[in-house]
């Protein structure tokens, strides 16, 4: 499968501007004048459009059984509310305290995970994970205006978190383009038919893109849904545990130094509410790094 020029062909190069376009959609949900739920139903319906589109370009079956169909379309509305949710915490709060909160999923991971799949929690996980509530706590201090939308941010973080423990149930069994195109179209059908019922007999003004907003949406959809999902399973194929964890990590600080540079943030920044992000950014990547580390030694041991 072509995905562009020859230096996008290696693994690492994939990966890393996948996770770079994951953290501009940030960017976008800021600069589009749609509100969450109208936003994210044009996003899946356009990406839907997309991996239809890739799928017969690759000459792929979409079809399912029912069953795994309904059960797909099932942690595509999962994924539906967690981008509602960080979505509207981005009109709320801004780019980069939406990015700060969605780091910390690694940690709710680390404590729903056992409780769903059983394995036995990690304590090292466990204590970063006071870190990043610690980190957290200084945000609600010091940015007290905004603690509604924090609290819709970390809702997000927790429901990335679910995604991710849910998707590995079905990632082994079909191909990703598929899972993609089953979760896009699943969500669009569910988002028309309830907009369909809350906004009957209103205005249409806030259902419909300005002008420009066709620009961002586009991009969002076909550049970091379609495309960026398609570097990272390809790249995602050929790389070790350790520049998967480190990169993926990278999406919070690479979405905040876009948000500096492309929305004028984070220029005029409180000491506490600096001191918070860094805990909880800090703690994600001391965590991910400690991982992909303790990975590669595992590898090189049962490799010797």
């Amino acid at each position: 499968m072509w995905l562009g020029p020859l230096a996008l062909q290696r693994p690492q190069v994939q990966l890393h501007i996948a996770v770079f376009l994951f953290g501009f959609t940030a960017i976008l949900g800021d600069l589009i004048s749609l509100g969450g739920v109208v936003l994210v139903a044009y996003r899946v319906g356009l990406a839907a459009l997309g991996f239809g589109v890739w799928l017969r370009a690759q000459r792929q079956s979409p079809k399912l059984p029912v069953r795994d169909v309904l059960t797909i379309v099932g942690i595509g509305l999962v994924l539906v509310v967690h981008w509602i949710t960080f979505f509207d915490a981005i009109k709320r709060v801004g780019p980069s305290v939406t990015l700060v909160c969605l780091a910390s999923a690694t940690f709710i991971t680390a404590l729903v995970e056992p409780l769903i799949t059983g394995r036995r929690f990690v304590r090292r996980e466990l204590g970063l994970g006071v870190i990043v509530i610690l980190g957290i706590y200084l945000i609600f201090r010091f940015v007290p205006e905004a603690n509604v939308g924090i609290l819709i941010a970390l809702l997000s973080a927790a429901l990335s978190a679910l995604v991710g423990i849910l998707n590995k149930t079905i990632v082994s069994r079909y191909p990703g383009l598929v899972i993609n195109f089953w979760q896009m179209s699943g969500s669009f059908v569910l988002l028309v038919g309830y907009l369909a019922v809350t906004a009957w007999g209103k205005p249409a003004a806030g259902l419909l893109p300005q002008p420009l907003d066709w620009l961002w949406l586009a991009l969002l959809a076909f550049l970091c849904t379609n495309y960026a999902y398609q570097l990272a399973i390809r790249a995602l194929r050929h790389l070790s545990a350790f520049q998967m964890i480190l990169a993926i990590n990278l999406e919070p600080l690479y979405g905040i130094v876009l948000a500096t540079l492309l929305l004028g943030e984070n220029r005029d920044l409180s000491w506490g509410l600096v001191l918070g992000m860094l805990l909880v950014l800090g703690a994600v990547f001391f965590n991910a790094a400690l991982t992909a580390w303790q990975a590669w030694r595992l590898r090189r041991r049962l490799g010797a």
